[in-house]
């Protein structure tokens, strides 16, 4: 069963609506956002290094520039360019006043950001192998901007509308949990975003108030009917629910369940723990994760470990450093809830593809294609955390490749 907390698309349109058909081949343009109409030259601090291309799927450009920075150090480690000869004091100036001006301060779909090759860094011979590349975009000529044209038309006809929207230029987005129900236990997997959360950095989270228990209740289950709650990793967007606010405080939203979740994932996101983490993230951990651990009820396992019949937790970090599955085996059938190993269908057939959300894209695009052949070659139903109606469905493979069989979901 399925329960949503919001299933939501910009309403405005952006100022300069993305191509999908440069997005699917990662077309690069160079000195500007990935569009039809480009939104002008980056400054020049932009354009001497190659910027790595990645692809961010954010809606907060502070966000946004945090990682493109992130992502040019971690491609520079290891190759022949030093991070330290960059002034990063100027390109993090540059990039959020070139997102300012040109109307890209809020956005909540992919972008393609790459610079000029050094004319010393030869071409490399695959996407994944080249030195700077941290998250293995798939490259094409700068010159050839109509090279996505073929994708697009390949996969045209099932983007639209679940999952693209054409006329914004937007891909759809999905938050929500799932419910499982075995002879003696009601699983519930990922709480999504909670309400009342103190979320300033993005509109998307903050101070939502949505009938999320009531739809719970619905799908015929009461919180305290919840033997375990799942965490796939600890992020806003999977734990909010966790907790909710009684009488001034954050308490435990299902009072009967263990709340499972990875000690590689808890320990990161511990601030007692992690002291560089971030406020913001430390807020989460505050009001979403640290009452259950105070009321006893975490469960915090290994990254392989079982929490009942059939109820498997299989490791697949990456997106975050702590990330885990669940497969649900029964009869003889399989089906494994990824949480965001995938955040959008279209990572089936470009399993390279990252998120910004990634904390390591490297391993999760090695956990993400491992996860697609266990399902294609097991015939195993896929319970994705975002992926728009219909939600679920089966691997396939398709060449040297995979494709995404859709099936209706039991609401």
């Amino acid at each position: 069963m399925l329960v949503d907390d919001a299933t939501a698309v910009d309403s405005a349109p952006p100022r300069r609506p993305l191509a999908l058909a440069h997005l699917a081949a990662g077309a690069r343009v160079p000195n500007a956002m990935t569009s039809r109409e480009a939104a002008g030259p980056l400054p020049p601090r932009l354009t001497q290094p190659w910027l790595v291309p990645f692809l961010v799927w954010r809606e907060n450009y502070a966000y946004f520039v945090d990682r493109v920075c992130e992502n040019i150090r971690v491609g520079l480690s290891g190759s022949r360019l030093s991070g330290s000869t960059f002034d990063w004091v100027g390109v993090r100036a540059d990039l959020e006043r070139y997102l300012y001006d040109t109307g890209h301060s809020r956005f909540r779909t992919f972008y393609l950001l790459s610079g000029p090759r050094p004319p010393s860094e030869a071409p490399p011979a695959h996407p994944s192998a080249h030195p700077l590349s941290s998250s293995a975009v798939p490259e094409a000529s700068p010159e050839d901007e109509d090279v996505g044209a073929p994708d697009l038309a390949e996969h045209g006809g099932w983007l639209a509308p679940n999952y693209y929207q054409p006329e914004s230029g937007r891909f759809v987005s999905s938050i929500h949990s799932w419910v499982v129900k075995t002879k003696h236990h009601t699983i519930l997997v990922d709480t999504c975003c909670g309400n009342g959360k103190n979320r300033p950095g993005s509109d998307r989270f903050h101070m939502l108030n949505t009938p999320y228990l009531h739809r719970l209740a619905e799908a015929g289950v009461r919180p305290e009917d919840v033997d375990y709650v799942l965490c796939t990793h600890l992020h806003v967007d999977h734990v909010g629910w966790n907790t909710q606010l009684l009488d001034g405080r954050w308490v435990p939203t299902f009072p009967n369940a263990r709340y499972v979740m990875s000690k590689t994932e808890r320990d990161y996101w511990d601030p007692s723990l992690n002291p560089a983490l971030k406020a913001g993230h430390a807020e989460i951990f505050t009001d979403s994760v640290l009452p259950v651990i105070a009321s006893g009820q975490a469960m915090v396992v290994d990254m392989t470990d079982q929490i009942g019949d059939g109820l498997l937790i299989a490791p697949a970090p990456g997106h975050a450093p702590g990330h885990i599955m669940l497969r649900l085996l029964s009869g003889g059938q399989e089906g494994i809830f990824i949480g965001d190993v995938m955040h959008h269908p279209i990572q089936v057939y470009r399993p390279e593809w990252s998120s910004a959300f990634d904390y390591d894209p490297r391993q999760g695009e090695k956990s993400r294609r491992a996860m697609l052949a266990h399902c294609a070659d097991g015939n195993v139903q896929v319970f994705p955390a975002h992926f728009g109606r219909p939600h679920t469905g089966f691997v396939r493979r398709q060449g040297n490749g995979f494709r995404f069989e859709f099936i209706e979901a039991n609401r």
